[in-house]
């Protein structure tokens, strides 16, 4: 009975260390996480493309180098005990295996091993505490940034409008917006900040800042992508740029006012199941203070749907190295008719994620979708979240 007992503990112990483990993301550890892991911490030194190139080709240069770029990256007390538990291993490995007949078998190196597992153990708890504080953080981060991106969709007269946002990270720098404005038009932006993380989501909350703040001045967008790109140059680092999709319909007469500053070129679908894009009329934000941007028009039937998108759409990758790319929206967009602005983007973001197959995602996903709806029908239920 007792043995029964022990054994069941023992299985549910065991169940529940290992929930929610799959073969696959043990293969990935070996891997890819590897891989990626190597890569970090080389990143930047003269061993870095030699480390990703062939890992095992000069296997003592590249553990040195992965060795000093692991401690040089612990603060300076954990570095030293990082030092400690390597010397006291190397000791406690010779003491073990050219024992000393004359010594016990506690002398034998053993206490040297034990110390050595403590100081690893102990570096490796502080790491995870560290880790687990900032994890907490990043998603109070996270929240925040959900709750200053616009929730639902949009209905304004005949335009209806909704986005789609999935971070790679906690946090991430893709962005959308739709506002209304006071003369009864709608202001839609997609923008992508250069890089990912934490300091790409700082970025995007400055510019949604400045976006909003600016937009009591009814800015025609060329005027306004001109006006953010200043701001930009003052209070944004010289590395950092956005790209960003900027326009105003009309719910009226469908009229669509739009500048495309360096972002991938929309798609627009007409009711009739033609497709085009928008391509760019202007460079990204925040690269140069004499950039300027030119409008363009475009006029949204009844029907006819725009789809805005970042990068991380076209570029996710098949586990075969595919990029779903502007094919596989041109295709999708087939099956668009009659499908509400929310089902759109919500059905765009998980093609892609099928694409990937993959629980991890490299880039940001963020899909802003515009549709003229019959002003003659009632008006449709507002949804919510």
């Amino acid at each position: 009975m007792a043995k029964q007992k022990f054994g069941d503990r023992a299985r549910a112990f065991i169940d529940d260390y290992t929930r929610d483990l799959t073969a696959r993301d043990l293969q990935r550890v070996f891997t890819r996480d590897t891989r990626a892991m190597v890569s970090f911490f080389t990143q930047g030194t003269e061993q870095a493309e030699v480390t990703q190139r062939d890992l095992l080709r000069h296997p003592f240069r590249n553990a040195r180098q992965f060795f000093l770029a692991f401690a040089m990256r612990l603060t300076a007390a954990r570095r030293l005990l990082y030092a400690m538990a390597l010397l006291l291993f190397v000791l406690g490995l010779i003491d073990g295996l050219t024992p000393d007949p004359g010594e016990p078998f506690w002398d034998n190196g053993l206490f040297k091993l034990l110390v050595a597992f403590g100081l690893i153990h102990l570096i490796l708890l502080l790491e995870v505490a560290d880790r687990l504080t900032l994890k907490h953080e990043l998603n109070v981060a996270r929240d925040i940034q959900r709750a200053m991106l616009p929730a639902g969709t949009l209905t304004q007269g005949a335009i209806e409008a909704h986005g789609e946002t999935q971070p790679a990270n906690t946090v991430g720098g893709d962005f959308f917006d739709i506002l209304p404005r006071e003369d009864g038009r709608v202001l839609v932006i997609l923008g992508d900040v250069a890089g990912k993380g934490t300091p790409a989501a700082l970025m995007m909350a400055l510019f949604l800042a400045m976006t909003r703040t600016l937009l009591d001045e009814a800015l025609p967008p060329a005027i306004l992508a001109t006006r953010l790109n200043e701001q930009l140059m003052r209070h944004a680092p010289r590395s950092r740029f956005i790209t960003a999709f900027i326009a105003l319909c009309d719910p009226v007469t469908g009229e669509v006012i739009y500048v495309n500053a360096g972002q991938n070129p929309p798609l627009f679908r007409r009711v009739s199941g033609r497709v085009e894009w928008l391509a760019p009329t202007g460079m990204a934000l925040g690269l140069s203070r004499k950039a300027t941007y030119t409008e363009a028009r475009v006029t949204l039937g009844v029907g006819d749907l725009l789809l805005a998108y970042s990068d991380g759409i076209t570029e996710a990758e098949s586990p075969a190295g595919q990029p779903y790319d502007t094919e596989g929206l041109r295709v999708l967009a087939d099956q668009m008719g009659g499908l509400r602005s929310g089902l759109v983007a919500r059905r765009v973001i998980d093609e892609v994620k099928a694409h990937t197959d993959d629980t991890t995602l490299f880039d940001d996903l963020t899909v802003l979708v515009v549709r003229r709806l019959d002003d003659q029908a009632p008006p449709p239920i507002p949804t919510q979240g």
